[in-house]
């Protein structure tokens, strides 16, 4: 939704990208092919640039220690931040360009901030970065050296500052998050929530007990949820009632290691039809444990007409009441006694679903927000 809001105010849309070195290689003997790809994919004019990570060997001390004096060296962060990868970017932006759109705090440290001061700058935080660290911290699995990941805070709440104040503007995902930096003195700061595209029709509920878990493996929240789903809370689902399946859906889905001999499990994969996705599935349930901003595919499944089963964290941050649009359990036995209680009952299922499909679309349609963030940049 930013590329189709940037898109209304410039010819054309550089897309940089920070990958690893394989990525790059591939691309480059294929020239214009990805360009073509993207373009189509956000109908505006697409120059994608891929820019190659830093590399280095993990020891104890660049781990551990390095990251408490500077974020950069942090381990989620080290790969984007180095001169040689800000040099590129500085490159690129020579050019006649009329803003900069910072995905996350990862990107930012690969923006020449001392270089560029006469073009606007517009950070997306998404994930506010210290609170999930903070999360991270006391949710198993634990580990010696776990705890020493508290004192990577500090330096990761001053890289938010410090970009937040170079930035024309700041976007995060809910007024939590909005309220939590403005208690720690950002200035500038929008709620810019996530938006899904609404599905043309609506179908009717599902009748086969297939429960549905959508999203990027590789992100670490979405790991530990879908194997605390499939190992743990599937078990006791089965036992009541045993021909349920889980569909697990997102890139690195397929290989995942869950407890099923029975074909009761699907690992999907990367899946391009999401119309025929949800089309298969009754319910969407997503225990979250940690993680921060607002989970979009608790949105999507509203707009699909989906009834869902989160936590209090996949909750968050989202305006959906427990009870009525969704079912907000955080213990194991009940987030599998509601998946339960929703394969067995359709009306309850109808009904959670009408009710959070109308709060999507008074809060999350798709084009309501694109004009937010338009009024914004062009403000």
């Amino acid at each position: 939704m930013f590329v189709d809001a940037f898109g209304r105010q410039a010819e054309h849309v550089r897309i940089i990208r920070i990958v690893p070195e394989e990525i790059r290689a591939y691309w480059g003997e294929r020239p214009g092919v990805l360009d073509a790809l993207e373009s189509e994919f956000w109908g505006h004019d697409i120059k994608v640039i891929l820019v190659a990570k830093r590399q280095r060997k993990e020891n104890l001390y660049n781990h551990y220690m390095q990251g408490i004096f500077s974020s950069s060296e942090q381990p989620e962060f080290f790969a984007y931040s180095s001169k040689v990868i800000s040099k590129e970017v500085e490159k690129h932006l020579k050019d006649p360009t009329s803003a900069v759109f910072l995905h996350r705090l990862s990107s930012a440290y690969s923006f020449p901030v001392r270089s560029i001061r006469q073009t606007k700058v517009y950070f997306d935080m998404d994930d506010v970065e210290h609170r999930v660290r903070c999360r991270k911290i006391v949710q198993p699995p634990f580990w010696l050296g776990k705890f020493a990941y508290a004192l990577h805070i500090p330096a990761i709440i001053g890289a938010e500052h410090r970009f937040s104040q170079f930035a024309n503007a700041t976007f995060v995902c809910s007024t939590i998050d909005q309220n939590q930096l403005r208690r720690l003195s950002f200035s500038n700061v929008a709620v810019i929530p996530n938006a899904v595209r609404i599905p043309e029709t609506a179908r009717p509920v599902v009748e086969a007990p297939n429960i549905l878990f959508l999203g990027l493996i590789e992100y670490g929240p979405n790991w530990e949820a879908v194997m605390r789903l499939g190992n743990r809370i599937l078990p006791k689902i089965w036992q009541r009632v045993p021909n349920a399946k889980l569909l697990v859906a997102g890139q690195g889905s397929q290989t995942l290691e869950l407890n099923d001999n029975n074909g009761r499990i699907e690992k999907l994969g990367f899946v391009p039809d999401l119309d025929a996705l949800y089309a298969r599935a009754r319910i969407v349930c997503c225990p979250l444990r940690n993680g921060g901003g607002t989970r979009i595919k608790l949105i999507e499944a509203a707009a699909y007409r989906k009834p869902v089963v989160t936590t209090t964290v996949g909750n968050e941050g989202l305006d959906f009441e427990d009870g009525r649009e969704v079912l907000v359990r955080d213990v194991d036995t009940e987030i599998a006694g509601a998946c339960v209680d929703l394969l067995s009952d359709t009306k309850l299922c109808e009904s959670l679903a009408e009710n959070a499909y109308s709060r999507m679309n008074s809060l999350y349609e798709r084009s309501m927000i694109v004009n937010r963030i338009a009024s914004i940049v062009n403000g």
